[in-house]
């Protein structure tokens, strides 16, 4: 037991590094292993069309080709409708797909951080092993030999949990700057979650529980903790408006419905009162 709280044997760049390394082998490993990567009728007719539409859209030509889900935020899809036309091999295409994944490996290992922060062996050997928990489920698991993005896009909602429960030890000599660099992590921690619900709508009903948690995690009184709320809030609007405007714009020009075909009835009634026309 006496090891177990003797200094960790990696220095935190060394345990990462780790980390980073044994996920970059396993996630791309697997498409490797199998010889191909899944390509189901999702695969051809809705990853691969919304890839080919994030260079250049066809709403003017197709009528809902591949039913209502063409008109989800393309550009994730991108990256297999490129390697599909460049005539690669199945599994090599996976395994590119695959390490995208890993920047989701530094978000999980801070909130494994924030958890067990000390420099000791235990506290090293549960974060890796809570590392490796994280990405053996099933779910996890599933998407390393599809073309889906549900992985991707959850990746900026990870860094958001991950920088909101970043620790700020702040001295007695930069009490103003610690302040300003609490807010910049809860502005940074917004926008994040506004990146993934751009990147996927129905990302939009866990964001709902970030203010809660903003609330929870945020310093001083009430006061304090609502100003540090408004700025995530007002940031994560602003990091959906930066990344899904483009789109939402083409989705207008069509439509009418920056978010179409979803609540189509409301922008019918604002259209009408507004005299907009798509």
């Amino acid at each position: 037991m006496k090891v177990l709280h003797r200094a960790a044997w990696l220095s935190t760049r060394a345990e990462l590094l780790f980390l980073m390394v044994f996920a970059g082998l396993v996630f791309c490993g697997v498409p490797l292993m199998l010889g191909h990567i899944g390509f189901s009728w999702d695969g051809l007719n809705h990853h691969i069309y919304l890839g080919w539409s994030a260079e250049h859209e066809r709403f003017g030509i197709d009528i809902q080709a591949a039913g209502t889900q063409v008109y989800q935020f393309p550009y994730l899809y991108w990256l297999p409708y490129r390697l599909m036309q460049a005539d690669i091999e199945g599994s090599l295409a996976g395994a590119i797909i695959n390490f995208q994944y890993l920047l989701s490996v530094p978000a999980v290992w801070l909130i494994c951080k924030a958890g067990m922060p000390k420099n000791t062996v235990f506290d090293q050997l549960c974060r890796i092993l809570a590392c490796i928990l994280a990405f053996m489920s099933c779910v996890s698991l599933s998407f390393l030999d599809t073309t889906a993005n549900d992985w991707v896009a959850a990746i900026p909602m990870l860094w958001a949990v991950a920088i909101t429960v970043l620790p700020i030890r702040p001295t007695q000599d930069q009490a103003e700057i610690s302040k300003a660099i609490e807010l910049s992590k809860f502005a940074v921690a917004g926008f994040f979650v506004g990146v993934a619900v751009a990147f996927k709508l129905s990302n939009g009903p866990l964001s709902i529980a970030f203010p809660v948690f903003w609330m929870y995690v945020a310093p001083g009184g009430f006061v304090k903790k609502f100003i540090f709320l408004v700025c995530a809030c007002f940031s994560a609007l602003l990091g959906f408006f930066v990344v899904y405007g483009y789109w939402g714009a083409i989705l207008w020009q069509h439509f009418g419905n920056p978010i179409y075909p979803y609540y189509d009835n409301f922008f019918e009634t604002a259209r009408h009162v507004f005299g907009w026309q798509p």
